[in-house]
């Protein structure tokens, strides 16, 4: 399966924490999880908790869209922030992780692509298009495979 990933952290001696932004889950309703429930509702759309990863599946990172980051994003404290529609924001359930040199030696396996993100990846509004999205504005042969369908025997 195709995982658009957002590096979140990273450091060498510690390793590197993401969230993968194009797989969209369910609509969480539980009772049991108020503050998760209101940041939903004001999320960008599809109004769901995405699935960020593997790793510490009944975790939630909530990350906004925020021009004044140098990265165009932040994560939010879905605790102690209020949760508002004013900055585009997405919540992940479960993040990906690598322990160190696990994702360099990922990458020298030629396992990743790397490419920089733009800002509106994390709440991009077709998240199960953004793989393709990505790699058509790329600037080398990863543009082709931009074009390239989800399930190649339908094309």
């Amino acid at each position: 399966m195709r995982a658009v990933v957002v590096i979140l952290a990273h450091e060498d001696s510690e390793g590197t924490m993401g969230v993968i932004v194009n797989r969209p889950g369910v609509a969480l309703t539980s009772p049991t999880h108020p503050p998760l429930s209101q940041w939903i509702e004001t999320a960008t759309g599809p109004r769901v908790d995405f699935y960020g990863g593997p790793v510490a599946p009944d975790s939630f990172i909530c990350i906004a869209q925020d021009p004044t980051s140098t990265t165009g994003i932040r994560t939010l404290d879905i605790i102690d922030d209020v949760p508002s529609q004013d900055y585009p924001h997405r919540v992940f359930r479960g993040y990906s992780g690598w322990g160190p040199s696990q994702l360099h030696t990922e990458i020298a396996e030629g396992a990743w692509w790397i490419v920089e993100s733009q800002m509106g990846d994390v709440v991009d509004l077709e998240p199960e298009n953004l793989w393709n999205k990505v790699l058509q504005r790329q600037d080398s042969a990863l543009r082709r495979l931009g074009n390239f369908p989800q399930d190649p025997t339908s094309n």
